[in-house]
């Protein structure tokens, strides 16, 4: 399975977690979760700054109308 690296318009890279919890084999946010935040406090603990290493990143959520028409146009190219 390959990771999904984006960079953003400054040239930083960075992953959704949610696409890596599967990779790193977690089933569910809630554990995969609680491993960001040990993450998080172990840069702490270390003196690293947290904003320099997370970042809360959201994509948005489609509405149900959006993958509709999603789906139509995919439909139409596929000719049914």
């Amino acid at each position: 399975m390959k990771i999904l690296n984006i960079t953003d318009v400054n040239g930083i890279e960075f992953w959704y977690a949610r696409e890596l919890m599967p990779i790193l084999q977690y089933s569910k946010w809630d554990n995969f979760k609680n491993v960001i935040e040990k993450a998080m406090s172990a840069c702490e603990n270390s003196k690293i700054s947290i904003k320099d290493c997370f970042f809360d990143v959201r994509k948005p959520i489609k509405s149900l109308k959006q993958l509709e028409k999603e789906n139509k146009k995919s439909l139409k190219k596929q000719g049914k």
